[in-house]
């Protein structure tokens, strides 16, 4: 009996973890993206390449100090 009890607990706890699950899925669902004017989205590119360009630099500077195999 204690071991059906177990597994119904389980299988209860289950069901609810999925039931929140959808919950936020819904929430998701529901929200709108921002929406970015093209002088924005270009600044925002813009920014993003100078970023990959510095760590591109620190890894190229990095490849350099370190000995090779």
């Amino acid at each position: 009996i204690e071991q059906t009890n177990v597994i119904n607990d389980y299988e209860n706890q289950s069901i609810e973890d999925e039931e929140l699950m959808g919950d936020n899925d819904e929430h998701y669902r529901g929200t709108k993206r921002r929406m970015l004017s093209r002088k924005q989205r270009e600044e925002a590119n813009r920014r993003e390449r100078h970023r990959m360009e510095i760590i591109n630099q620190a890894y190229e500077d990095l490849r350099n100090v370190l000995p090779c195999k």
